[in-house]
């Protein structure tokens, strides 16, 4: 998919408004892509979107052994402060 394309470009680019934006499109047509879930959430976490853990959230219950989808969701609630849940993931 195209989207998937450009948003993969703009996160690799640093343009992670941009990587959002594609990946919400990517999101919305295949709400199942689990590295599409778990993009939007690590770089949406980066730019504070309150949203960022929702898409984590979706991601591992497609995915709860994927080792990136495990990392970004614990990342995501630690830097939102809560270490013993994003320690324990």
């Amino acid at each position: 998919m195209y989207r998937s394309y450009l948003a993969e470009q703009a996160l690799r680019a640093g343009d992670l408004k941009t990587a959002v934006a594609q990946y919400q499109v990517v999101v919305s047509q295949q709400p199942n892509n689990i590295g599409a879930l778990n993009n939007l959430a690590w770089a949406g976490g980066q730019l504070g979107d309150p949203k960022a853990m929702s898409y984590a959230e979706r991601a591992l219950k497609l995915a709860p052994d994927s080792p990136p989808v495990l990392d970004t969701a614990g990342v995501l609630l630690v830097t939102a402060g809560d270490t013993a849940r994003g320690w324990s993931i």
